[in-house]
C-alpha cells in the first residue's frame, strides 16, 4: 500500500474521541485537531504495521505551532523540552514525540 493510502486509512480508524480543549491554552474545544505525537507519515516511514494513534488535542494556532517548531528542527532532539512543554504531556519515550 502506499504511502497516501496507509495514512488515510489509519486516519479513517482512528477512533479519537470526542475533541478536548486545547493542551496547551484549554480553548477551542470545537475546533480542536488531533496532533499525533508520532506522525502517521513517520510511522509509514519506519515500517509500523498499526498506526499508533496516541496523540494531544489542539487548537488550530498551537496545532500549526507544534508543526512549524518540528519543521524546523525540534525533532533534532527526540526529549526536546520545547515540544514537550508544548503539549504539556510527560515525555517518557524517544519513539514518541
Amino acid at each position: 500500500m502506499s504511502k497516501e493510502g496507509w495514512i488515510s486509512v489509519a486516519r479513517a480508524q482512528a477512533a479519537l474521541g470526542q475533541p478536548q480543549p486545547c493542551q496547551i491554552c484549554f480553548f477551542s474545544f470545537e475546533l480542536s485537531h488531533a496532533h499525533h505525537l508520532m506522525p502517521l507519515a513517520e510511522q509509514y516511514d519506519r515500517g509500523f504495521d498499526k498506526p499508533n494513534h496516541t496523540h494531544a488535542w489542539l487548537c488550530p494556532n498551537h496545532h500549526a505551532l507544534i508543526h512549524f517548531l518540528l519543521r524546523n528542527g525540534v525533532r533534532e532532539n527526540p526529549g526536546n523540552v520545547h515540544h514537550c512543554m508544548l503539549i504539556r504531556l510527560p515525555h517518557t519515550n524517544a519513539e514518541t514525540y
